[in-house]
């Protein structure tokens, strides 16, 4: 096995690191780099002194240097280590940042306030305009069918209405022209016989 990189030299999977299987390659790329860190540490740490172990364990965790289990084993085991170096020195535990912490994190970020207060406000608008549009669509419809309405009453009526005012009026004229004429000639027939002369 490599120390440095952490995989085996017969294994293929590059998603091991340090004998862990990743679920990406990203996040096995990560926990190789932490790994390399790791044995920069170690050359550079001496064992023997508890107060600069100590100190290095405290920075690495301020920093929250290690997120992956590669990083995180590595620092439960320095802390075990100071621990039984100098059992009265305080090293803190070790700082895991879960899902849900970082979660959290991110939504109290004036970022994701601000997009989730545009979102609500979009989602309430889009709301308002489903609405409208149904209430557009369904007064649409309503009027498409007052329309074809009309068209198959005017089809349909014998009493056209309009258009056959104008032929009701000149029939009743016509009417009341046949009857004045057969009237008058009445009349003059009349006159005739009684030899009144106009």
């Amino acid at each position: 096995m490599d120390e440095k990189t952490g995989t085996s030299a017969s294994s293929n999977d590059i998603t091991v690191v340090g004998g862990y299987r990743f679920d990406s390659r990203v996040d096995a790329a990560k926990a190789r780099k932490e790994l390399e860190y790791i044995s920069k540490i170690k050359d550079r740490l001496d064992s023997g002194n508890a107060a600069q172990m100590q100190n290095i364990y405290i920075k690495l965790a301020e920093r929250k240097y290690f997120t992956t289990p590669v990083g995180l084993n590595f620092m439960h085991e320095l802390r075990a280590y100071i621990k039984a170096l100098a059992p009265d020195a305080e090293v803190p535990y070790v700082p895991v940042a879960g899902k849900r912490a970082a979660q959290a994190k991110v939504t109290e970020s004036p970022q994701y306030v601000m997009l989730s207060a545009n979102y609500d406000k979009t989602k309430e608008e889009n709301t308002e305009i489903r609405k409208r549009s149904s209430k557009m669509v369904i007064f649409m419809i309503a009027l498409i069918v007052i329309i074809i309405g009309m068209f198959w009453i005017v089809i349909t009526s014998d009493n056209l209405g309009y258009f056959n005012a104008e032929d009701k009026v000149l029939n009743k004229y016509s009417s009341w022209e046949e009857e004045l004429n057969a009237r008058e000639a009445a009349i003059r027939q009349r006159e005739e016989e009684l030899g009144i002369k106009p």
